[in-house]
This record gives structure tokens, C-alpha cells and sequence, in this order.
């Protein structure tokens, strides 16, 4: 018996790639060169040991991937069958600029990127919904160098539209989770919180927020303009029953539920929710006057070269690979 699974074959055209990179003595000499100097390019970081070096340290190399790279550093050829980092991160930017210039707002975590547009009828006038894919590139067996691979999720993205700068996202704050999304650049301790759940809210003061942050160091005073409640279920019930005076039902959340396939239009649980929610990640794929099978994209970097990305989900059988 197969089961489908909602991963997608990926090709690169070529396997070999001539592209820039500098080398520095230490990892962390790298993370501040990568901070100070190159703040806005794409890179991939691995460790690297020379011959000479014997049991030395490691060395860093930061390999350059987007269209604009420095001109005043090395240029090497690059295997995506050796170094396949390389290759899982040059198939998701290709992916991240296809979705951008059809529209998609792009997000990138630590582990998948997402790519989202917003819904036109979220049923409230407070939160707005949105929905797409997230995806991460993978290489999944040593055995195959050349074949990579694409997990794509359905998502749906609830959010608050307005910052706790409104009054009354501020009067139902406290307790409460919250989002950081600064208003300009991130830095120091909260950078790493950037768009991303900080912790709880335990008083407001002044136009700021005292936050109880997740990863239990002291409490942080942040602007209320770069805090948003997080949109949980929990959260958003609590918020129509206080701020709306709303009870019963919440008509977001069953509008969640039925863009996620959960439920069917009539409030029925979907038993085909896989199976749907696979058809919506194909449909979001497709691109007019491409083969129905398969999705050919550019490679968004300095030199030539595309991604093939299967538009049939992939099947794994008992005891089988795929």
C-alpha cells in the first residue's frame, strides 16, 4: 500500500555552480562579517578544514547566492551533490522570488519559508486572514546526490490587524501572547524575536509593554506599535466575547477551519481534508502554460540555471524510500 505524502522531487540545472565566497578563520568571525558587511545578502555558511591545518580549528565559509553578490571576494565551483545546503537553499529562493512576483507576501523562519495573500472575507473586522504555502527544500538520501526534494504545507495565517498602539488591543492585552513585529530594523536581544511568538504581556505603561519573554530573561518594555496579539483560537474567542461583546460561536474560527479543509461550507467535519489540501498546494504551483506534471523555475542567483519541481505529490510505500 502507498501512502501520498506531501513532498515534490526537485532537479537543479546544473549540479555545478561558480559562484562568490570569502573563508574566515572562525564561525563567529563570519556571523559578524555576515552582520556588519554583507547585512542584506543571501548566504550559505558551512565549516570548512584545510589539509594543512591538521586537527586544527575549522575555518567559515560564507558562499554568496543571490543575483547582486560582493565583487571583491573569490569565486569557486560549488557541487550541490557535495555541498547540498547549497542546493535546498538555492531551490527555496528560487521558489521564495516566484511567489513574490506573483503577489505573495514572503515570510523566512529559521526552518521553512512561507508564502502568503490575504483573504477577502475573514468575518471580522479585526482580524484578517490569509493563506498559501509554507515549503522547505530538502535532500533526503545520500544514496541519490542529485535528487532534492519539496515539502510544501497548506497554511492559513490568522492576525490581528491593528497593534497594541489601538486602545483596544492594549485594554485586552494583559495576559495575553503577543507577536513582535518591530515597525523598523530589529536589533539586540529582541532581534531573533522578529515576527516571531515573545512571550506574555504582564502590564502596560506609557505608551509600552512589559513583556514576560519566552525564553524566561528579564522582562523587556516594548513599544505597544510593534506588539500584536497573537492569533490564537484561544485568543481570538476571548477577544470578541471582551472587546465585541460577541457570544456563541466565532464566525473567524469556523472560517479558519473551513479554509484549513477541516470543515466542509456546511460545518461538516471534511474527510478529504489531506486529500484538499493537497490540491490547493498544486493549484497554488501552477503557472500557466506549464507542463501539468511539473514546474520549471529560474534560479534566482548570479549564475544560470533552474529548478524542476514535480507537481505530483510523492509516494511512500511501507518499507519503500518513496
Amino acid at each position: 500500500m502507498a501512502l501520498i505524502v506531501n513532498t515534490f522531487k526537485a532537479n537543479l540545472n546544473p549540479v555545478e555552480f561558480t559562484l562568490p565566497y570569502v573563508d574566515y578563520p572562525s564561525w563567529e568571525e563570519s556571523t559578524s562579517a555576515k552582520a556588519k558587511d554583507y547585512p542584506g545578502q543571501i548566504t550559505c555558511r558551512y565549516a570548512v578544514k584545510e589539509q594543512s591545518q591538521g586537527a586544527g580549528p575549522d575555518k567559515a565559509r560564507m558562499v554568496f547566492l543571490g543575483h547582486d553578490p560582493p565583487s571583491d571576494v573569490l569565486n569557486g565551483v560549488f557541487d550541490v551533490s557535495l555541498q547540498w545546503r547549497i542546493g535546498t537553499l538555492l531551490i527555496e529562493i528560487a521558489l521564495e522570488e516566484h511567489f513574490r512576483q506573483r503577489g505573495f507576501r514572503i515570510e523566512r523562519t529559521r526552518f521553512q519559508v512561507f508564502a502568503l495573500r490575504p483573504v477577502t472575507d475573514s468575518g471580522s473586522s479585526a482580524v484578517e486572514l490569509a493563506t498559501g504555502i509554507s515549503f522547505d527544500a530538502k535532500h533526503p538520501f545520500k544514496d541519490e546526490p542529485n535528487d532534492f526534494a519539496v515539502t510544501f504545507n497548506w497554511e492559513v495565517r490568522a492576525q490581528f490587524r491593528a497593534s497594541l498602539a489601538e486602545k483596544s488591543m492594549a485594554q485586552a492585552a494583559i495576559g495575553m501572547p503577543v507577536l513582535y513585529r518591530p515597525q523598523g530594523q530589529a536589533t539586540g536581544k529582541l532581534a531573533p524575536f522578529e515576527n516571531r511568538y515573545l512571550g506574555k504581556v504582564r502590564d502596560i505603561d506609557r505608551g509600552y509593554a512589559v513583556v514576560i519573554c519566552r525564553d524566561d530573561s528579564e522582562p523587556q518594555r516594548v513599544p505597544l506599535a510593534d506588539l500584536r496579539l497573537e492569533a490564537t483560537p484561544a485568543v481570538i474567542k476571548q477577544f470578541e466575547q471582551s472587546s465585541q461583546s460577541r457570544l456563541g460561536p466565532s464566525g473567524v474560527l469556523r472560517r479558519i477551519q473551513q479554509l484549513k479543509h477541516s470543515y466542509t461550507s456546511e460545518n461538516r467535519r471534511n474527510v478529504n481534508a489531506f486529500r484538499d489540501r493537497l490540491e490547493e498546494i498544486r493549484s497554488v504551483l501552477g503557472v500557466a502554460g506549464t507542463s501539468p506534471n511539473q514546474i520549471v523555475l529560474p534560479l534566482a542567483t548570479s549564475q544560470e540555471g533552474s529548478v524542476s519541481i514535480s507537481k505530483q505529490p510523492s509516494e511512500a510505500a511501507m518499507g519503500g524510500l518513496w
